[in-house]
Order: C-alpha cells, then structure tokens, then sequence
C-alpha cells in the first residue's frame, strides 16, 4: 500500500526570481536501518513513532538526571571551597584590622554566618561561592527534576495555596539558591539603610532555599508531621531510598535550628557587649571599620553558628544527590547511534512570481493522491537533511486530515521528526478507511 501526501508533508520556499516552488518533507529512518516510510505498513510507522516518542522521553529524563547531578556538584563545591578559603583567611588575614595593626585580643575575626563570610565578592572566597552557587542553582533549576524524575514527582493534585506541590518545588528553592549567592550582606554593624534592603532579600532567598526544600521534601516524603498527606506509593522510590532522604532531611532540620538559636543569642543581650566584637571609626577610613575582636566565648558561638550553617548547607546538596542517586532516570540506556534525518523535495514548475500559494498547495496535493503522477517530480531519497531556503510554510494538522496546523508553522529545523511522522500518517490512516468501506 503506497501512503498518499497531505499537506503537512510540505515545506515551501519560493525562490528570488518566483520560477519554481520547492517542497520538501521530512522522514526519520531508525538506527541501524534504512526504513522506507512509503512502503511501510500503519502499524509500523505507529511503531516507529512510538519508539521516537520513547527516546525522546528518555532524553529529556536522563537530561534531567544529570543536569541535578551536575547542579549539586557545584553547589557542594561552592560551600566547600567557601568554608576552607575563609578558614584560611581568618588564620593568615584576619588578626589585623584595616591599617594592619594587629588587635588588642591576639585573636582573628571570625563570621557567624557563611553569607558575612562571602559578602564581599572582591574577595577569593566570594568570588568561588558566587561562581559555583549560582551555576549550581541554574542547573538545579534548568533539570526540572521535581517534574522529570519519578522518585521526586508526586502528580499536581496535592496543592498549597492553589499551587502544586511539584511547582513550588521547582521555582522556590533554586532561584533562591541564585538569590542567596547573587545578593550578599554586609556586617550588621556596618550596614547602611540601603544595605539593609539586601539583607532582607537575602535572607528571603536563605528562607526560600533552606526553608522551602525542607518543606517540599517532607511533603513529599512524607517526613514527621507530613506523614500519610500523600498516598502510599505515590512517590515511585525504595523504602531504602526515603529512608536515607529522610534521615538527611532530620540533619537539614537539626543543624538549621542551631542555626537559628545562636543567631539569636548573639543579637540579644545575653552577651556582655564588651565580649562582643567591637567596631567603630579607624583612623584613615570613612567607614566603619573592626577595631577588636571578640572573645573566645563568642568566637566559639560563632563558629558553632557558622559550622551549622555549613553542614545545613551541605546536608541539603547531599539530599539533592541522594533524589539523583536513588532515580532510575540516571540509569536509562539510550541507543548508540542517532536516526538519521533525510528529505525529500518535490519541484513544481511555476511562471508568475506572484502566483498564489494556495493553488500550488492545492496543485501539489492533487498530484501526489496519483501515484502515477509525472508532473511532480522527487528528488534523491538519500541525501541529507539541510536547509533548502531561507524561509518554509508548514502545513498540515495531526488531527485533522485537511486543516491547517498553526501550531506546525516554522522553519524546517524547527519542526520535529515525531510532529512530521504524525503529519504522514494522517493520510495513511484514511487511505485505510477508505480501502474498508469499499470492501
């Protein structure tokens, strides 16, 4: 059975000088096989588009995989690098204040937080935690895991506030991950009134991505007071697997909550202000500038303070990697060699450079329903896929045989082989119809 031609098997481009009209269609041969699309049977385009759509699929997902995989590398590594530059800094830099003079306590300042530790990104270690923070939260947010994995997808019945759980976990915690490395904070005690809107956004993007993960993990796995709110089985993951994301999670919760009880304590005045870190006007500098540092009481909150945040931080890269660890995505085997695209052109002769594109569309189609037909000629069926002009006219519906499809309307590298095996089935399917009621 010879397939005729509809109209979504045409691309035109009219030449400059308006004497020929060129179409061409796009086939996809299988690896490893030439497949004549024309002499194949329904049911086997219908199997070869179903393993096109599969591959698609698996790309799409195993992208997915990776790119998590690749996000939360870089995030690992921004905290890391972070934490042992600033480590160093503090035993090499950090005993003198701005003219050099070493302070009065012998002791080198310290942050209480990984965000004072990188506010300035002149520096080494801001420029590292800049760098690999933000590449990390674009590829976390670029692999649209929480909707391409399925031991992170719950469906997006579960809802809060009108929005799926799935969506809020997809635009909360990685553009609060950018939030966090692109809008840094400066020392409360220098902080202007301007500097204090960047400190308020900064800590919306600390709450969004530490704050906001933790939720829709727990959600999702069902963690403490989020037990039994989705049913069993709805997250595709071994008990094995959630039990290692929700023994991270506890972590994530533990260290964050040491967090936030020694940043209080060190905002309240529990904490004899003379032990505290003194700052005020240095001779030679506008701005306010360390005079001495703390003691060691506070020096040690401090570095609690700091190290939870580390390990808060560090914990939920790691829970980031357990979701890529446990997803069978990562695993998917694609196939060794690519389909090969080829196309075919149709020339019409035409004499007026103005002639109407609807009669040579209805001209063309008129011919190919004949197999027989000597006025449209095709060219080589071995040559490759490539442009054939400038610009193409697509035609042609999915679902309906004659229609025109707006949503197939663009250029020839931009319509997809599945879009252009659906096209073609089209009139293969109703030459069947046709061929049983005459029977």
């Amino acid at each position: 059975m010879r397939a005729t031609k509809s109209k979504s098997d045409y691309r035109s481009s009219r030449s400059v000088g308006g004497v020929r009209s060129t179409r061409s269609c796009v086939s996809m041969v299988p690896p490893g096989a030439e497949f004549d699309l024309e002499s194949s049977t329904l049911q086997e385009q219908i199997r070869t588009i179903g393993a096109q759509t599969s591959f698609i699929e698996a790309v799409s997902r195993k992208r997915s995989a990776n790119l998590l995989l690749a996000g939360s590398v870089s995030g690992l590594l921004g905290f890391l690098f972070a934490f042992v530059i600033g480590i160093i800094a503090e035993q090499t830099e950090g005993r003198a204040d701005a003219n050099g003079v070493p302070f009065k306590s012998g002791r080198g300042y310290f942050p209480a937080t990984v965000s004072e530790m990188v506010h300035n990104p002149a520096k080494p270690e801001g420029k590292v935690f800049f760098a690999f923070c933000f590449v990390g939260a674009i590829m976390i947010f670029q692999s649209w895991y929480p909707m391409q994995l399925r031991n992170a997808y719950i469906g997006d019945d579960a809802q809060v506030c009108g929005i799926s759980w799935v969506t809020a976990r997809q635009f909360i915690p990685a553009p609060g991950m950018m939030m966090l490395s692109i809008i840094t904070t400066v020392p409360a005690a220098k902080a202007t009134i301007t500097d204090d809107f960047c400190i308020m956004l900064h800590l919306v993007g600390a709450a969004m991505l530490f704050v906001g993960y933790f939720i829709c993990e727990a959600h999702a796995i069902g963690w403490g007071p989020f037990n039994g709110c989705l049913e069993k089985g709805k997250l595709n993951d071994t008990e094995d697997s959630i039990l290692r994301r929700k023994l991270c999670l506890t972590g994530i919760g533990f260290f964050y909550l040491i967090f936030l009880v020694i940043q209080v304590v060190l905002c309240t005045p529990l904490i004899d202000p003379k032990e505290n870190d003194q700052w005020g006007h240095l001779a030679g500098h506008d701005d306010i500038q360390l005079l001495n540092t703390a003691t060691w009481k506070v020096k040690w909150l401090k570095v609690v303070s700091y190290g939870s945040e580390v390990f808060c931080g560090l914990l939920l890269i790691s829970s980031h990697l357990l979701v890529w660890h446990s997803c069978e995505e990562r695993l998917y085997d694609l196939p060794e060699s690519l389909a090969a695209l080829h196309s075919r052109i149709i020339n019409v002769e035409t004499d007026d450079e103005e002639d109407d594109e609807d009669s040579i569309e209805d001209e063309l189609t008129e011919n190919t329903e004949n197999a027989n037909c000597g006025a449209v000629r095709w060219a080589d069926a071995d040559g490759p896929l490539q442009r054939q002009g400038p610009m193409y006219d697509v035609w042609g519906a999915v679902d309906a045989f004659s229609a025109p499809s707006p949503w197939l309307a663009g250029r020839l590298d931009c319509v997809t082989p599945l879009a252009a095996q659906c096209a073609r089935i089209a009139p293969c399917a109703r030459l069947c119809a046709g061929e049983a009621r005459s029977s």
